[in-house]
């Protein structure tokens, strides 16, 4: 039996134009493959951002290589709101984390955290907007959100 039974996930990260839509995405396909999706409700948002912006083309890109699906993003700010209706806060790296918790009035609810691993260590996922290696980074991106949302599934379902 679960200990506390998530219904919502929301994934942040600066912009929402690379790594939480990923996140977002990703975690809709694995859920659909568990026949879950319909218990789950799953979204993203950006720490910095006043959101209005379509998910970055190498995202797409990425997503489309691995046969994720996705739809229209756009993007919006993670706020005290969001916080609100979402029952798990996923920060894709440490400094979202804090500015989420800010956003949040310190996490009151304490559902703010990174990915982590199978064996239970935080992940760090680097934005790879404006990366040297465009390609190589979102890449990499990709292949380690795709790992955090295995792990955050084995743990929710």
């Amino acid at each position: 039996m679960k200990r506390n039974f998530i219904d919502s996930i929301i994934f942040v990260c600066s912009g929402n134009t690379c790594r939480s839509p990923m996140a977002k995405y990703i975690m809709k396909k694995l859920l659909a493959d568990k026949g879950l999706s319909d218990k789950i409700t799953v979204d993203s948002a950006g720490c910095n951002t006043l959101g209005g912006v379509h998910m970055n083309s190498r995202a797409q890109t990425v997503l489309e290589e691995n046969k994720i699906p996705f739809d229209e993003h756009i993007s919006k700010p993670f706020t005290s709101q969001e916080y609100g209706k979402f029952k798990c806060v996923i920060a894709l790296d440490k400094y979202m984390l804090e500015k989420a918790i800010e956003i949040s009035s310190g996490d009151p609810e304490k559902k703010i955290r990174l990915f982590k691993t199978a064996d239970g260590q935080e992940m760090n996922i680097d934005d790879p907007f404006g990366a040297e290696d465009l390609k190589q980074a979102y890449n990499r991106a990709y292949k380690e959100i795709y790992v955090g949302c295995e792990s955050l599934l084995q743990e929710i379902s």
